[in-house]
């Protein structure tokens, strides 16, 4: 009798507090969000079920009626838009050109993925924070393997991450950033070079007005500010 109520005591005091402090329970239900999907349990982890529907309602909309004609001294070109969507971009890939249709993969910023067939949410890192302007910073290929730029959130951690997309799995970590209050992810570069058995990688010096930020670039103990 007494663990009963000693269980239904637990159980109101998590959920007063759960209620008077939502940020203390965003970051179990993260975790849990992130498990469920990479056992397939659940389809989106970091991306809100009706945007994913929302973008995917939207990214073929009026699509005929959108062509631009402009005219040259001996020619006419033709542009046409091939699709929708408001979100900033991370990566674009096309795949494929088949009887003048575009085949296509373009990854967002808040981790979604939209091809010809399907709006959906890639697999990203569980600590992944798309707050202070983060998210999916750049997308690139090598070896037709996927790999996302990051920026991440533990505790009171920030950094940025590299993360191969098909096997889920970190493959690089920068050191936490100083001066968290003035973190500004805008600023974390992600502009790739691919060339021969090489990988160019910009990763700035993400920062507000924040002089212990911008002073990494000029320390070798740190990634950022860096092309590596």
């Amino acid at each position: 009798m007494k663990k009963i109520l000693l269980l239904i005591l637990f159980f109101f005091v998590a959920l007063f507090i759960g209620y008077e402090n939502p940020n203390l329970v965003d970051v179990p239900k993260k975790y849990i969000k992130f498990f469920l999907k990479r056992m397939n349990l659940i389809e989106n982890f970091v991306v809100d079920k009706n945007t994913i529907k929302l973008v995917e309602k939207e990214k073929y909309q009026n699509l005929d009626n959108n062509e631009l004609t402009i005219a040259g001294n001996s020619f006419n070109l033709l542009l046409k838009k091939q699709i929708n969507f408001d979100d900033r971009t991370a990566g674009f890939f096309v795949k494929d050109l088949n009887n003048s249709k575009m085949k296509f993969n373009i990854f967002l910023q808040n981790g979604l993925i939209i091809n010809n067939n399907s709006t959906k949410e890639i697999y990203l890192p569980q600590d992944i924070f798309l707050n202070k302007n983060g998210g999916v910073k750049a997308v690139f290929e090598i070896e037709k393997k996927k790999f996302a730029y990051t920026s991440n959130k533990k505790l009171n951690c920030f950094y940025a991450s590299i993360y191969e997309i098909e096997k889920k799995k970190v493959r690089l970590k920068t050191k936490c950033l100083p001066d968290e209050n003035n973190v500004d992810f805008n600023g974390l570069g992600g502009a790739i070079v691919v060339k021969k058995n090489y990988v160019y990688l910009s990763i700035g010096a993400p920062e507000w007005d924040s002089k212990k930020i911008r002073d990494l670039a000029q320390n070798k103990d740190y990634l950022y500010g860096k092309i590596i």
